[in-house]
């Protein structure tokens, strides 16, 4: 009789974790791109055209989003940690810094995805 009810909980438990999974953001997306097929490619191909272009992009600037909205989080929880006036203000220039550092590779990153995309059949905006 155990069983029975080990199985419902399982499968209930299951169900909740399938459900507050979120769909996976586009390569696209993740660099602040909207991309539009002009060719009326599949979403299957526009997904692996995405995450190709990304790749290259990747490798070609030394940027990538994903890795600066980590960072971003890092120093976000870092400046809250500091106390006192003088951590708050060296933290902050050091966020500051790295922000313009960052800024600047992102845009070349979408530069490059954009071309990359827009080669390949694509509009972005």
């Amino acid at each position: 009789m155990r069983l029975p009810a080990l199985v419902v909980l399982a499968s209930l438990f299951h169900g909740t974790l399938v459900a507050q999974q979120q769909p996976p953001v586009s390569p696209a997306t993740q660099a602040g791109l909207t991309v539009t097929p002009k060719w009326g490619q599949s979403k299957e191909v526009q997904q692996d055209y995405e995450r190709e272009c990304y790749d290259r992009a990747r490798v070609q600037t030394g940027a990538d989003p994903a890795r600066v909205a980590a960072a971003d989080s890092a120093a976000a929880a870092h400046s809250d940690s500091g106390t006192g006036a003088a951590p708050g203000i060296i933290s902050g220039r050091r966020i500051g810094r790295s922000k313009r550092l960052q800024t600047g590779a992102l845009e070349n990153f979408r530069k490059v995805m954009q071309a990359c995309l827009e080669g390949g059949g694509y509009a972005v905006e």
